[in-house]
Parts: structure tokens; sequence; C-alpha cells
């Protein structure tokens, strides 16, 4: 993989997405309270850290939940700490690129 390439993941992909995921190997834990967990890992196609927020959710479906986080127009009426957000593209159904700044 390369800064700027784009492709249609494959199931190896999704299996590497999902192990980043589920394992702690390589990740730094920065805040672990409550029901939500937040980690960082360094990597070597850029300067920007990786980081992944895991939390969970009994009350609300994950369809729900991901509506809210990646619909940036309505995002933009409750999070107070975004500044911009827009979709960029999408690769395939369950694949898109957005961009998020707060």
């Amino acid at each position: 993989m390369k800064v700027g390439e784009v492709f249609l993941p494959d199931d190896q992909d999704f299996k590497h997405f999902k192990n980043e995921c589920t394992t702690d190997d390589g990740w730094t834990v920065c805040y672990d309270k409550s029901a939500c967990r937040v980690a960082t890992k360094k990597n070597t196609l850029s300067a920007f850290d990786v980081v992944r927020v895991q939390s969970e959710f009994n009350d609300i479906s994950a369809e729900l939940l991901y509506d809210v986080l990646h619909d940036s127009e309505f995002r933009a009426t409750w999070d107070t700490a975004m500044l911009e957000g827009a979709d960029i593209c999408t690769v395939q159904p369950n694949s898109d690129i957005g961009y998020y700044s707060s």
C-alpha cells in the first residue's frame, strides 16, 4: 500500500482491518475510562498516527450509530468540535473515504 493509493479491498484486507480493530499489538492505549478506550499506533505511510476509538453502546443499533457518525451534514448539528466534514468518495458499498476536521 502507498500513500494516496485507492483500491478495492478484498477478503485479506478485511481480515487485516479486523485484526487492527480487535488486537492490541503495536497499539498504545492513551485513554481507558467508562465505556471508551482510545489507542494510537505509528504507521510507516505518513507522519500521522492511526487513532482507534473503541466504545460499547447498548441502547442503539450499529446501523444508527454508523449513520449518526458518517452523515456530515447531521453531525455538524451536534458535534461542537467538528470544523468541517465531507464524503470524498465511495469505493464500494461498504467502503468509503471521508474527511473530518476538528
